[in-house]
């Protein structure tokens, strides 16, 4: 045996190599010689030209003999000894990788074998060839192996097309959503397709006709299934029919079967073929057409406006037949036209309602005004006309136009009402004895007053007073002060009405009391405060004598009520007057009945009444009613006052007004369970309510959602307005999202601009995002807080139980999860939580565990691409590039790392890391005659607003004694847009040091020229998004020229970014950009390497 251990396919070929032809007179191989190495019985079995393609190897002499047909049929030379390596080398590698194991282990075991393979090359029509081997034995030891060679090309052309033929037809019936089946009629069993059984949810590829009835049809169906069946065995036509089927799963689908009838030679019927369509979605369509033609001949029908459509250039219109009964005519009464329509306009409107028309349908907006019309009756009626063209011809002008006329009479009148109305209130205003005014919150300005309020601080005129600054109207000492003044005006803004009494000024200096109610009102839709004001300086004063009198006759604070023992009052105290309103005079002679609220029963007075006959007291708390009719609770205790014999002579109540301790109870409860600010549910309230929504989600099997709303930008609007006004924008972000939750939902402030709303009671999760939707709507206006239009934006995270979890704390953290997904996608977006959430939170953390340990083992290094003059191509600066190489992440995008440092609060050492590196360098190539004119580094929003950037900066600067002016700051032009006073400050300081500042990927934030001028810029950098199309986008090169353009009225460098072609490079130079930077002139690399690369024995050199 052939020694053949080595496992390499190439060694094995090197090996092969080895056995080859010994002269060419073997391929004659005689019949005797094949006979006596494959037997007698086998070799006439072979077909003539199959002796021909024999072949022989000689294992002990490690010797091929190749029949002349076999090297024929391999297409081999002639003219060589051809080796077994060679013969195997004639197939593919796919094939050969086969054949070489054969042959391998046909030599080491001595097996037969019987493989195929096609060639590289075809021979004529041979492409594929089969090799049949048989070992020889001698002396229980394979000395040989013989065997054939044999074209087998159609058989594989045949399968490969067989195969192709099968996986069309599945591609087919994927495509087309149907299914192939074939009925037996009379085995009664079908044989379907795989799609077929995917459509019906089953995974029998045989089942008989009852088994998929049974299975399979929708209930209702089965009888009309049945009768086509029955026609189909009756031999009367093909199977057709359209049905419900039930999967397995639950779901109920549209099927479309269609089958034809196959009869053998007698006509009788034998079997049925045909496919089945899935039409579920179809048959949906169908019906949501159905239903919005439904609706759209509904809406025709009601509306109550009349509908017209004007063909412009012949003036006729068509209308509905509310057009006439909205101005007393019956249907058809004249023929609609632009005419006709004039001519009903009354005269004083005519003109302008004409001009108007003719100037709108030139206009491509929609258009509306009201004008009058002339009724059947000649009565003038107020229509609103709404309208909009739809048509033009090829020269623009309008061809069609259509719109509707509303009926505004009613509320034209209402408005002539309400102006009348007003004029009402002002004499309402001017005719009252009280002083009442109304005051600006904000400035506490008085904006207007009536006559009373004027005279009452001794003017003259409302002008004279209305010139008045607040804090002349009061004495302005404690506890009168301006302060305290202030301080009520906040608390009626902030909803509370406010009574008090004041110490008041009169112009001449006099003071005076008054008792002031302040309450918040609005104006034309703007907040302020209705003061009432009326001088009590008479009645403080009685009230003073009576104090002293009450003082001296009465000795406690509490009421006292007397009464005999048929409970008629006979005496009562100065208290029991002040609490309850009643006068002795009223009182005396009646029952306590007086008193009663109406909140207790019978039950209750009935205990009270065996109490006192049982013990002679009674004590407790009970609600009664002021003269006023205002209920107000007591705590009152009853006393029985016996004669010498025992019998009842009177009774005496004693009680006190405990509205005040009521109302502290239900403050503090109010206040640990809402929110102070925004009167919300708090952090407690959100969690008991919580567990009781999940209690009763679980009870009754219903879905509940949580909804965490976070608020973008806000941090930004408290910088920049200040808290008050944040405060607001929270006050009125509350309000409208309470005005849009159902009565049944929760929402609740945990904190800064952090909501929470719990949605019960759902079935299903999209009713959610319904709620999401809605919710979001309300931030697509602007706030109105303190003359600001503030633009709120916000996003939606939402977990839904049981899907998304089981308790509230895994809800809620997985709501915020969304929540994070929600604001990735941008503004006013809401997003479900998915577990694919969990594992993006996983790797962030992951990568910002590897950055927070990257900077102690200087994973973070700086690279470094060249910016050249358009010009020459020769240097001019270098741009400084983190870079990050992790052991564990490998190399990770500054576009992932960067925006996480800001995120965490790491920015601040990378940037001054780069700032320190890219220093470090530019003194190093000083040093080594390498001089860069200038080098550009990334300053962050985050590094501006941080304390400490100015002198961070300076001390790198003096340590490597780099000239600032050589140094540029690039910052982004949305961090210009957002700076804040810190960052403004910041810029203005490096500035003063010599930096240089330049706009980075300018043209694709908010553009401002105001910051062009107010800032100290020096460089604009054109985005390479603007760069990568030209010559391809005229929008793109409009935006370039514009930002040349607009450098070069400034007197501003420009430079273009992601410079990659010679077109865009030539572009750019002829519209007068200086500078540029991208792979056309080098790549981001390091320090040597660009040294090397732009360095010469002269100095730079041009590119």
């Amino acid at each position: 045996m052939i020694d053949m251990t080595w496992n390499d396919e190439t060694q094995i070929l090197e090996r092969f190599a080895d056995i080859r032809e010994p002269d060419p007179s073997c391929r004659n191989l005689s019949r005797i010689d094949v006979q006596a190495r494959i037997g007698a019985g086998l070799l006439d079995a072979l077909p003539e030209h199959s002796r021909l393609a024999v072949w022989v190897i000689d294992l002990a002499a490690r010797q091929l003999c190749l029949g002349t047909g076999a090297r024929q049929l391999l297409g081999l030379p002639a003219a060589h000894r051809i080796s077994l390596a060679d013969w195997v080398n004639v197939y593919r590698p796919d094939a050969r990788s086969r054949i070489v194991a054969a042959f391998r282990t046909a030599i080491e075991c001595g097996e037969g074998f019987d493989v195929s393979g096609r060639l590289h090359a075809p021979v004529g029509r041979v492409e594929s060839i089969r090799i049949l081997a048989l070992p020889v034995t001698e002396q229980a030891a394979t000395s040989a192996l013989v065997g054939i060679v044999h074209c087998d090309t159609d058989h594989v052309l045949a399968g490969a097309a067989l195969e192709s033929t099968r996986r069309i037809l599945e591609n087919a019936e994927r495509l087309a959503n149907l299914g192939a089946w074939d009925w037996d009629l009379a085995a009664g069993r079908l044989s379907v397709s795989e799609h077929w059984m995917r459509i019906h949810g089953t995974v029998n590829p045989t089942p008989t006709v009852d088994e998929l009835v049974a299975s399979c049809a929708y209930q209702e169906d089965i009888p009309k299934i049945s009768r086509a069946m029955e026609r189909v065995l009756a031999g009367l036509g093909d199977y057709e029919i359209e049905h419900r089927i039930v999967r397995a799963d639950g779901g109920v689908r549209w099927v479309l079967a269609r089958g034809e009838l196959q009869r053998d030679a007698a006509g009788l019927p034998t079997r049925v073929r045909g496919v089945a369509w899935d039409v579920t979605e179809r048959k949906a369509l169908d019906q949501h057409l159905r239903d919005n033609e439904e609706r759209l001949r509904l809406t025709l029908e009601a509306t109550n406006d009349g509908l017209w459509d004007w063909d412009v250039p012949s003036g006729r219109m068509t209308v509905n037949g509310r057009y006439f009964r909205m101005l007393g005519y019956p249907p058809d009464a004249f023929e609609p036209g632009y005419a006709a329509w004039l001519k009903r306009i009354h005269p004083d409107d005519l003109k302008h309602t004409r001009e108007r028309v003719l100037a709108e349908i030139a206009k491509d907006d929609a258009f509306a005004f009201q004008y009058r019309m002339r009724t059947r009756s000649g009565a003038w009626l107020w229509i609103l006309t709404r309208g909009k063209v739809v048509e033009r011809d090829p020269d623009g002008n309008p061809c069609r136009v259509v719109g509707t006329h509303t009926d505004v009479d009613h509320h034209k009148r209402a408005v002539i009402a309400l102006r009348e109305g007003e004029r009402n209130y002002r004499e309402i205003f001017n005719a009252t004895d009280d002083g009442v005014a109304i005051q600006d919150p904000v400035t506490a300005r008085f904006l207007d007053a009536n006559d009373a309020f004027v005279a009452l601080y001794g003017y003259r005129t409302r002008s004279e007073f209305l010139d008045r600054q607040f804090d002349e109207l009061i004495p302005n000492e404690p506890p009168f002060d301006v302060a305290v003044a202030l301080e009520y005006l906040s608390k009626a803004y902030a909803g509370t009405p406010q009574r008090f009494e004041w110490l008041a000024m009169k112009l001449g200096g006099e003071h005076f009391w008054v008792e002031v109610s302040l309450r918040r009102t609005s104006i034309g839709g703007t907040p302020r405060i209705l003061a009432v004001v009326r001088d009590i300086t008479q009645r403080r004063e009685r009230e003073r004598q009576l104090r002293l009198a009450a003082q001296i006759l009465e000795s406690t604070a509490e009421g006292v009520m007397l009464t005999d023992a048929d409970l008629r009052i006979r005496s009562v105290n100065r208290a029991f007057t002040e609490i309850t309103g009643y006068t002795s005079e009223e009182a005396l002679g009646r029952t306590p009945a007086l008193l009663h609220s109406g909140r207790h029963g019978a039950d209750f007075y009935d205990a009270l009444s065996t109490r006192l006959k049982e013990t002679g007291h009674w004590r407790g708390e009970i609600w009664n009613r002021r003269k006023s009719g205002a209920i107000y609770p007591e705590l009152l205790t009853i006393t029985a006052i016996r004669e010498t014999g025992g019998a009842v002579s009177h009774y005496v109540g004693v009680f006190s007004d405990i509205s005040d301790m009521k109302k502290v109870e239900e403050d503090l409860d109010y206040l640990a369970h809402h929110d102070p600010l925004t009167h919300l549910s708090n952090r407690n309230l959100f969690r008991s309510r919580l567990e009781h929504g999940l209690q009763r989600a679980r009870r009754d099997r219903r879905q509940l959602a949580i909804l965490f709303l976070d608020l973008q930008r806000f941090k930004q609007i408290n910088d920049s307005l200040g808290h008050q006004v944040g405060d607001a924008v929270l006050i009125g972000v509350a309000n409208s999202l309470s005005a849009q939750v159902r009565a049944s939902d929760t929402i609740a402030r945990l904190g800064g601009d952090e909501f929470v709303i719990i949605m019960e009671d759902l079935a299903d999760p999209q009713d959610a995002a319904a709620g999401a939707r809605k919710l979001l709507g309300t931030f697509t206006k602007p706030l109105s807080v303190d003359a600001h239009a503030i633009y709120v934006t916000a996003c939606i995270g939402i977990a839904v139980f049981p899907r998304d979890g089981d308790d509230g704390d895994g809800l809620l953290r997985h709501a915020d999860m969304a929540l994070n997904q929600a604001e990735l996608q941008g503004v006013n977006q809401y997003a479900f939580y998915t577990d694919d959430m969990d594992r993006r939170m996983i790797e962030r953390q992951t990568l910002e565990t590897a950055l927070r340990s990257a900077l102690d083992r200087r994973e973070i290094s700086v690279a470094y691409q060249v910016q050249v003059t358009l010009a020459d191509e020769a240097l001019c600066g270098i741009e400084a590039l983190l870079r990050w190489e992790s052991p564990e992440l490998g190399s990770v995008s500054p576009e992932r790392f960067i925006p996480l440092a800001e995120e965490i609060g790491l920015i601040g050492e990378l940037g001054e890391l780069a700032f320190r590196l890219a220093c470090n360098q530019l003194s190093e190539w000083d040093r080594v005659g390498f001089r860069v004119p200038r080098m550009s580094v990334n300053l962050s929003i985050h590094e501006l607003e941080q304390g400490g950037l100015v002198e961070r900066i300076g001390r790198v600067l003096d340590r490597t004694g780099i000239d600032p002016s050589r140094i540029e700051l690039e910052v982004t032009e949305s961090v210009l847009m957002s700076q804040t006073g810190d960052a403004l400050a910041a810029l203005n300081a490096l500035r003063d040091m010599g930096l240089r500042l330049a706009i980075d990927d300018f043209g694709t934030g908010y553009s401002s020229l105001a910051y062009l001028k107010r800032l100290p810029v020096q460089r604009l950098k054109i985005d390479r998004s603007f760069v990568k199309d030209l010559g391809r986008d005229l929008n793109d090169e409009s935006i370039v020229r514009a930002i040349i353009g607009l450098g070069r009225s400034f007197g501003i460098a420009v430079l273009a970014e992601g410079v990659e072609t010679r077109k865009q490079a030539a572009f750019l130079g002829r519209e007068g950009c200086q500078e540029a930077q991208g792979y056309l002139f080098d790549r981001p690399m390091g320090a040597a390497a660009l040294a090397k690369r732009w360095s010469t024995p002269g100095g730079l050199r041009s590119r």
